[in-house]
């Protein structure tokens, strides 16, 4: 089955699962997104500050290769904002610029930590004559296939996990009997699209937990589990997903075991193009 496009066809699902007492409510937790597909290509028919997963960083002539511990960190995506314009509905993102994730895999984490993380998000929006492929240091730990990218909209739905489900709907892991499970399944995976799962915006794809109250977990340095709806929930409900972006094999890419990276940003930080501080949830199977 296609994946849902249009709210009137997720009105019919949810009538047809039994729960037309809750339409209105389930409609409102919609979000749109922009899903993202890769394609395997060679680097040298890309030009400079082309999006791009996998491969080497365009990155300006002042802007240095970031290093964690005197390590290089591993170039995973970079996205020009002029490419995802129309796809960007909501008009959340600047529309120029170029944003690059780096992250390293050798210091692979979940959950909270004391410290911080190996990875980093940079984001330009100079002059584009300035930027030049840097060719990864020695001390990099991983080298991913480059990858175009294409996209399409996508409309998203709140996993399980999420704050939307178990404190807005009432339903939690504790409480849910198996009907109301199989309903909410059902609805759930009227969103499911096949293959890789990179995404920008929209509700994230966990594979265990909450992605946007681990990364609260971790800006407040807070061991897992000890957060909770009731105290924080109105910062939860704060962060949007900047970027998903999942194991792939025709970039070479597998986070641990199949698992998924989750670069996370609070919206009042993305309306003021604050990207220096974005946490990454790293979650698998």
């Amino acid at each position: 089955m296609a994946p849902i496009k249009d709210l009137e066809s997720l009105r019919q699902l949810i009538e047809e699962v039994g729960w037309a007492d809750r339409v209105d409510q389930l409609l409102s937790f919609v979000k749109p997104s922009i899903a993202i597909s890769t394609h395997r290509v060679g680097e040298q028919s890309l030009a400079l500050g082309t999006s791009k997963i996998g491969g080497a960083p365009d990155l300006p002539y002042d802007i240095a290769w970031p290093e964690y511990r005197g390590n290089a960190l591993d170039f995973v995506a970079q996205i020009n904002l002029s490419d995802i314009r129309e796809y960007d509905v909501e008009h959340l993102y600047p529309s120029t610029g170029i944003v690059y994730f780096f992250y390293d895999k050798r210091g692979l984490r979940q959950g909270w930590a004391k410290e911080n993380e190996p990875y980093q998000t940079i984001y330009y929006n100079g002059d584009p004559k300035l930027l030049r492929r840097f060719e990864p240091p020695l001390t990099v730990g991983q080298k991913y296939t480059v990858c175009a990218l294409t996209y399409e909209q996508e409309l998203t739905f709140p996993p399980f996990e999420s704050y939307e489900v178990g404190k807005l709907l009432g339903l939690s892991y504790e409480n849910i009997g198996e009907p109301d499970y199989d309903k909410y399944w059902k609805i759930a995976e009227g969103f499911r699209r096949p293959g890789e799962k990179h995404r920008i915006g929209g509700y994230p794809d966990p594979q265990q937990a909450d992605v946007f109250r681990e990364a609260e977990y971790m800006v407040r340095h807070i061991p897992y589990g000890k957060l909770d709806y009731e105290q924080y929930g109105s910062e939860i409900q704060k962060w949007q997903l900047l970027m998903q972006i999942d194991s792939d094999g025709k970039a070479g890419m597998t986070w641990f075991d199949v698992g998924t990276l989750y670069f996370c940003i609070k919206r009042d930080a993305l309306q003021k193009r604050q990207f220096d501080s974005v946490p990454v949830v790293m979650q698998c199977g």
